[in-house]
């Protein structure tokens, strides 16, 4: 069982891309990368604040570009692990369909 004070507030970093993909504000990735790890972090600083999100391939194999944030529990973000995607700062439990969708405990888009 998960629960809050198991997971950590911040999660092992999951894989990263070279922030030579940063063109003029943007990040371009090549499809076959997320599809080969079905989940990407980045972490960046904009101006002085640490901004970081995610591109993320839905079981649907739609992919979702998102913040690690939740609407509702605010910057703390989410982890991943083998057995899905969780709030760190409650530990709800993320439905995979459901990231980038508005409402509830879920990723910020």
């Amino acid at each position: 069982m998960v629960t809050a004070g198991s997971l950590p507030k911040r999660a092992p970093v999951l894989s990263r891309l070279p922030l030579s993909l940063f063109v003029n504000g943007k990040v371009s990735v090549p499809l076959n990368q997320v599809y080969a790890v079905t989940c990407i972090d980045f972490e960046t600083k904009v101006g002085e604040f640490e901004v970081r999100f995610w591109i993320y391939q839905k079981p649907d194999g739609k992919i979702a570009t998102l913040f690690d944030a939740c609407e509702i529990c605010g910057p703390v973000g989410f982890y991943k692990v083998r057995t899905g995607l969780f709030a760190k700062n409650c530990a709800a439990p993320i439905n995979p369909q459901s990231v980038g969708m508005p409402a509830g405990v879920i990723p910020s888009r």
